[in-house]
């Protein structure tokens, strides 16, 4: 049970692990995600304030894609066979999302605005791909039992594809997460934990102190009853980038279903996708520019999450505090970009921006107002980034079409509630189960 667990794991440490061995682990857990030695800077460091004002640009190489990226397409065209084969005890398969243009949003913006709405997903947002070819690749190969941490929205996914294929799942949440997420978990058969002893650093926190559960148990497991392998670490962005680079291909097929007319002007769409960690935005910049190389594909932050943007800057990983009580948090509120999405993104963007909350804000209330749409503050980046007036700085023009992501549906609504009505204040709600240490 959630009790129990803090105390069970406190004993394994105990019985498993001296002080050296455990700090040993801990750099382990650093260097297993490529991440000792990464500098790291406050969010009110001026120098963070400085570049999140900033757009990055980046002049594309015309030689086509890389080895690596080549090889990262390779992994998501099997993704995509995967997801159309799946399917599950009850007869139900993987839907692809609905792809339309916003009429209302259009003449709001005049431009053609198109969506993807991963909002309208059984789990309420886009992170169902990768959870799902994950989570199945760790079944065939013996796993009983999944672990990750998250936000909530990767979590969910991992808890519904873990209960879809029969396995167990625990998610370790930062102790800010949607009371409505943690719910949700909990309705999917997870076990859930909340950590919350480090601010400003709630995901990193959450993700280290699961990726040692999940060691020091696999190492507990062998030693008293020789089973292997039994429990996997499911990554939120680092192992999700084929999953989540399906995403392109069902924008891809949607649009090859329009008019000639249609298909030719969105070739040369500017594709806005919200970005945190960076998985999404690697795998579907990497389909966009094997099969649409004429289009603009562009990561949109948070200012108050910019790790990836000040990253791209800076041309190396930082980790980057964040304000764990912005609109994005719970989406893209990530603190240090992914290794993997990062060298990806590098190559495959055309540039980023970041956008404020009150931009977020704004972008909320018109998605609500001429969609009907209720989308976390994440979601609504996209449109954000339309509010901003960076586009131009970044080639952007409006002459052609904008399509971005509505990435989840997953917020309080109380606190949707205060968006909608111009209630911005700083705002966060804990849950009482936390994680022993």
């Amino acid at each position: 049970t959630p009790e129990n667990l803090g105390q069970l794991v406190s004993k394994i440490r105990r019985d498993a692990f001296n002080p050296s061995e455990r700090s040993k682990l801990v750099h382990a857990i650093r260097r297993y995600l490529n991440e000792k030695g990464l500098p790291n800077f406050r969010l009110e460091d001026p120098l963070v304030a400085e570049r999140a004002s900033r757009i990055w640009r980046n002049e594309r190489s015309k030689e086509g894609l890389s080895a690596n990226a080549q090889a990262a397409l390779g992994e998501i065209e099997a993704a995509r066979k995967v997801l159309e084969a799946l399917r599950f005890a009850d007869g139900s398969q993987f839907e692809p999302s609905p792809f339309f243009r916003s009429q209302r949003l259009s003449r709001r913006f005049g431009t053609d605005l198109y969506v993807l709405n991963d909002a309208s997903r059984p789990t309420g947002s886009f992170k169902e791909r990768g959870a799902l070819v994950a989570v199945r690749d760790a079944a065939l190969n013996g796993v009983l039992h999944v672990v990750t941490a998250s936000h909530g929205n990767h979590g969910l996914a991992v808890a519904m594809a873990a209960q879809r294929l029969g396995l167990r799942s625990t998610i370790v949440v930062p102790d800010t997460t949607p009371v409505v997420k943690m719910n949700r978990l909990r309705e999917l058969g997870a076990t859930v934990v909340a950590t919350g002893k480090q601010p400003w650093r709630g995901y990193e926190e959450a993700r280290d102190w699961a990726l040692r559960y999940t060691f020091e148990r696999n190492r507990y497991l062998e030693r008293t009853i020789e089973a292997k392998g039994v429990m996997r670490y499911i990554h939120g962005f680092e192992d999700v980038v084929p999953g989540q680079g399906v995403a392109a291909f069902e924008i891809l097929d949607a649009i090859r279903a329009l008019p000639a007319e249609e298909q030719a002007n969105l070739e040369r769409a500017t594709f806005l996708i919200p970005t945190g960690g960076g998985g999404l935005t690697a795998g579907v910049g990497t389909v966009l520019r094997a099969h649409l190389p004429q289009a603009k594909v562009l990561a949109v932050v948070s200012q108050e999450a910019p790790a990836l943007h000040f990253s791209l800057i800076e041309g190396r990983r930082s980790e980057v505090f964040l304000n764990e009580t912005g609109l994005c948090d719970s989406g893209i509120g990530l603190t240090i970009p992914g290794a993997r999405p990062f060298e990806l993104l590098r190559e495959v963007l055309d540039g980023s921006l970041a956008v404020s909350d009150s931009q977020v804000g704004e972008a909320l209330r018109l998605i609500h107002r001429h969609e009907g749409l209720t989308v976390e503050g994440s979601a609504a980046t996209g449109i954000a980034a339309l509010l901003s007036g960076k586009l131009p700085q970044l080639g952007v023009s409006l002459e052609h079409p904008i399509v971005t992501i509505l990435t989840g549906r997953n917020i309080d609504a109380s606190r949707h509630a205060d968006v909608l009505e111009g209630r911005e204040a700083p705002w966060s709600e804990s849950s009482p189960v936390k994680a022993g240490d």
